[in-house]
């Protein structure tokens, strides 16, 4: 991370070097039977080894009265330690840790079970 301050009517610049690549996680969310009948929102909270968050919002989009189905997609994040918390609106939660290391052929699986 790198502060970075603007101020009102300055200019500022600031040069940023972008690393190719990164590593590969497959994230499959599957939900207990109360928590995939009765939940309306999901919400996801990916934070790194420090507690910063990485990605902070909704999972899938949810039409009403409709169950939640199993979720998989595989993703990309720089190589380090992660944990992704889980919750829907009617306190169904879960949550896992992962490491990503650089250079990883096959994605790292992770799974989280809501209940």
């Amino acid at each position: 991370r790198v502060e970075v301050e603007v101020r009102s009517e300055e200019s500022a610049s600031v040069d940023i070097r972008l690393r190719a690549g990164g590593s590969r996680f497959k994230l499959r969310v599957e939900y207990s039977p109360d928590a995939a009948r009765d939940s309306r929102e999901v919400r996801f909270l990916l934070t790194d080894a420090q507690g910063a968050t990485v990605l902070d919002g909704y999972l899938q989009p949810r039409w009403p009265k409709t169950p939640l189905k199993p979720f998989e997609r595989t993703l990309t994040l720089a190589p380090g330690v992660y944990r992704i918390d889980i919750a829907t609106n009617t306190g169904a939660h879960g949550q896992a840790e992962f490491t990503l290391i650089e250079g990883a052929t096959e994605p790292v699986p992770v799974s989280v079970k809501v209940r």
